[in-house]
């Protein structure tokens, strides 16, 4: 499975964009069947998992272990 770090942004950038966070520390916000997870670029903690790349657009992941927002 190739991992791709994901590219964090500031919060001041968050407008008109979907921000997502995932309900516990475990979980990433999106599960596919794909061969690419997508890590957040400051504790590469998996916060898309088993995706095609290029699959996920537009959105930010808010990190649940250190809080950055990640866009994929």
């Amino acid at each position: 499975m190739k991992c791709i770090k994901m590219k964090i942004i500031k919060q001041t950038e968050l407008s008109n964009k979907t921000v997502l966070q995932p309900t516990t520390e475990l979980d990433a916000v999106i599960k596919g069947e794909g061969d690419t997870n997508y890590a957040c670029a400051n504790c590469g903690k998996v916060l898309i998992e088993a995706v095609n790349k290029g699959q996920v657009k537009n959105i930010v992941i808010k990190c649940p272990v250190c809080g950055e927002y990640n866009l994929p």
